[in-house]
Order: structure tokens, then C-alpha cells, then sequence
């Protein structure tokens, strides 16, 4: 009787240890795995910085994700990083020309693609359409049409989904070519857009496939409400860089029409934008057509202010800012 109790005690006893490094054994093999899995800290880092580049750069806070991803930048650079440093620099690239800074956007692409070739390593798809899109968008800012819908070409195949993120970017790129150029199937790739958007939740597909709309129509009616609802599409998630080309592509389309006074108060509304934005490249382009409106609209005070003030932002070293702000804050009479 006693041995068989001993006997049931030890083999208890050895249940228990055996569970007891089964479990230990499995908590290690846990911890192990995860080990594995975190990455290092500088490359947490560096990543963490991108993120909040992107996410700032998503809700159209240009400043703010510009600092986020030269930080990053500097994060990948202390590791060597050659991924991230492309990234962190194509994404500079994009805030640059979002600022009207064209010649920086091409300095900082000219780096990324550099570096992607000194490399010699195979990234994925994603780092080089970002490439693509950041490429074709300088070349149409720059008005080389051409050579962006050559760069365009590969993203625009019919074989990759209709709907995929860099297929979206590269119509929208696409359609601006063929308005800026008066393409007759300027239409055509207009609809290739809407369709490719039609189940996109990004708000900023349907302000732009409204800018596109009033730019190929030739109602005016059709138009004031296209651009209303592009504004107000921009408004509501307070998109400057949206809200200010809006309201310059609509002066234009009043300008033909001889609503001068109208195309004058619109162009100051954006040039307000632009100056906060420390935007030099458009608000140069503003001003100039606000000095060929003004004479039209009889009012030389202005003419020879905005003169005096295209001469000024002309230079290189342009600072006064607050004082141009406030030479042009004024209200629709």
C-alpha cells in the first residue's frame, strides 16, 4: 500500500517537472522569436521618423513632415541605410515641389536615384514607382511634357490593376500633361481617372477629378461649380497647396471670360497662401499675373506695387515675408 502511494507521488512528480521545462522550454523559444523579430534601436529610430514624415505629409503639413524626414534622413544615413536614405530623400523631394521649389526637388531625386544605383541592390516596386512619380512630376512643373510620359509609361500599363496606388498617381500625372498640352483625348485619360478612383476613399483624387473637369469644360456655370466643390473638398482637411492652385486655375478661366476683378480676388486669396507657405516659385508667378490684371481694372496703385514687390521676391535671399503677406491683405470690394 505505502509503495504504491510513493510510487503514484513519484510519478506525479515527474508530470510536473516535465511540464514544467515544456513550458520553460516554450517561453524561451517565445522570447527568442522575439528577439529575432525587434529590430535595433537605431533602425526603430529612423523608421518612427519616417512614419511620422508620412503621416504628416498625409494631412498636407508640409513643414512639419519635411523636419520629420530630414531627421530620418540623418537616422539612416548614422546606419548606413541605403533603403531608408532613398525613401527619406524622395519624400523630401515630393515636400519640395509641394513648396514650388523645383530645382531642390530635382537635387534631392538626383541623390536618391544615385544612391539606388551605387547600391547595386534590388528594392522593391515601391521605392522605384515613388522615384517614377516624384521624376514625372518635376519634369511636368519644369513643362517637359514629353519626357514625363515617357517616365510615366511603365506605371501606366493596362495589365497592372486599375486601381492600384501607383497607377491612380501616374493617371492624374498623366491627365495634366494632356490639359497643359490640349490634348484632343484629354477626355479619354480623364475617364481612365475617374474610373480608376471611383472606389478610392482618398478625398484629394475627388478635388482633383473636379479641377480636371471645369479645366475641360467650357461651361462656365459647370465650371464655378467644379471649382466649389474642389475647394471645398480642400477646405475641409485645410490642403493650402490644394486650396491655393484651385483658386489660381479658376482666375484663369475668369481672366478669358473678362471677369477681371473676380480673377484678381482669387489670385490675392492664393498668393495668401503661398506667402505662408514661403512658396517663392508660385507667388512669383501670381504676382506676375496680378501686374498684367491690375491695369485692367484701372488700379495703378496696385500695378506699381506689385512691381516693386516682384522685384524684391526676385532675389535669391527674399525674407520679408510678413510685409508681402501684408501688402496684399486686403478683401473683395
Amino acid at each position: 500500500m505505502i509503495k504504491s502511494i510513493f510510487k503514484s507521488l513519484q510519478l506525479k512528480l515527474i508530470f510536473l517537472l516535465l511540464s514544467t521545462a515544456i513550458l520553460f522550454s516554450c517561453s524561451i523559444i517565445k522570447l527568442e522569436t522575439n528577439q529575432k523579430q525587434q529590430l535595433p534601436d537605431k533602425i526603430q529610430t529612423a523608421e518612427k521618423l519616417l512614419a511620422h514624415g508620412v503621416s504628416n505629409y498625409n494631412k498636407y503639413n508640409y513643414k512639419q513632415a519635411g523636419i520629420f524626414f530630414n531627421n530620418a534622413l540623418y537616422a539612416y544615413r548614422s546606419i548606413d541605410n541605403p533603403r531608408g536614405i532613398i525613401l527619406s530623400l524622395s519624400n523630401l523631394s515630393k515636400i519640395a515641389l509641394a513648396l514650388g521649389n523645383v530645382q531642390l526637388a530635382e537635387q534631392y531625386l538626383v541623390k536618391a536615384k544615385n544612391i539606388l544605383a551605387a547600391s547595386g541592390k534590388s528594392f522593391n516596386n515601391k521605392i522605384s514607382n515613388n522615384l517614377i512619380m516624384v521624376e514625372s512630376s518635376i519634369q511636368i512643373e519644369k513643362q517637359q511634357y514629353n519626357i514625363a510620359k515617357n517616365i510615366l509609361q511603365p506605371l501606366l500599363d493596362p495589365k497592372l490593376s486599375p486601381a492600384s496606388e501607383y497607377r491612380i498617381a501616374a493617371l492624374q500625372n498623366r491627365v495634366r500633361i494632356a490639359i497643359a498640352e490640349h490634348d484632343p483625348y484629354a477626355a479619354e485619360w480623364l475617364q481612365q481617372f475617374s474610373q480608376a478612383t471611383s472606389k478610392s476613399h482618398q478625398t484629394s483624387y475627388t478635388a482633383r477629378l473636379m479641377r480636371f473637369k471645369a479645366a475641360l469644360s467650357q461651361d462656365s456655370q459647370e465650371n464655378n461649380s467644379y471649382y466649389n466643390k474642389a475647394l471645398n473638398i480642400y477646405r475641409s482637411s485645410a490642403h493650402q497647396v490644394g486650396i491655393a492652385a484651385t483658386l489660381e486655375e479658376w482666375s484663369q478661366q475668369q481672366f478669358q471670360l473678362q471677369q477681371y476683378r473676380s480673377a484678381i480676388d482669387k489670385l490675392v486669396r492664393a498668393l495668401f497662401i503661398r506667402i505662408d507657405l514661403k512658396d517663392r516659385r508660385h507667388s512669383i508667378l501670381i504676382l506676375e499675373k496680378l501686374y498684367k490684371l491690375y491695369p485692367l481694372t484701372a488700379n495703378k496703385e496696385k500695378e506699381k506695387q506689385t512691381i516693386m514687390w516682384l522685384k524684391k521676391i526676385s532675389s535669391n535671399d527674399f525674407s520679408r515675408w510678413n510685409e508681402l503677406a501684408e501688402a496684399y491683405n486686403t478683401y473683395p470690394q
